[in-house]
């Protein structure tokens, strides 16, 4: 009889904590969806760097012109995973910093290539490594693939070729 009464309760126990546990499980899932469902809103942290890339120019231009620099700019809280475990940030090309002074013919030779340059991309930790300027034109964003990102992005960008920070 003890032996019966031992067993019911701890029946009682079992199923009162197994539905305890269902309701807990019910409410967990219903706050993570409701957490999921929730636009988290990032802010992006648009950088310039500069990297020397003289080497890559032909020999006279570089005798005139000196040390050549590409001006990138990227977004630090955008990270791109190429095949590979170690991020990357894709690097867009804004303009050239040339060290001597150059008449405009020159300058116009060297200026004629940034339009046809395309977003390269770099590992994280040798950017990061690199000495570069944080620019104020920092916006929020659901998503780097969405339109409106990329609008934002493209603004900045505008912006970066215009007023030159480096």
């Amino acid at each position: 009889m003890i032996l019966t009464a031992l067993v019911i309760n701890w029946l009682r126990e079992l199923f009162f904590n197994c539905n305890f546990l269902k309701i807990n499980r019910y409410t967990d899932i219903t706050k993570q969806k409701e957490i999921m469902e929730t636009p988290t809103l990032l802010k992006s942290e648009i950088r310039v760097i500069a990297i020397d890339e003289t080497r890559f120019w032909k020999q006279h231009l570089q005798d005139t012109c000196g040390k050549i620099e590409t001006v990138y700019m990227y977004d630090s809280s955008v990270t791109t995973n190429l095949c590979e475990i170690t991020p990357s940030y894709e690097l867009t090309p804004l303009y050239y910093v040339i060290e001597n002074d150059v008449d405009d013919e020159i300058r116009d030779k060297v200026d004629e290539n940034i339009s046809d340059e395309e977003p390269i991309y770099m590992h994280c930790n040798v950017v990061d490594e690199l000495e570069s300027i944080s620019s104020e034109n920092g916006f929020d964003f659901e998503s780097s693939e969405s339109d409106e990102y990329k609008e934002e992005f493209e603004s900045a960008r505008d912006y970066l070729n215009g007023n030159h920070l480096m």
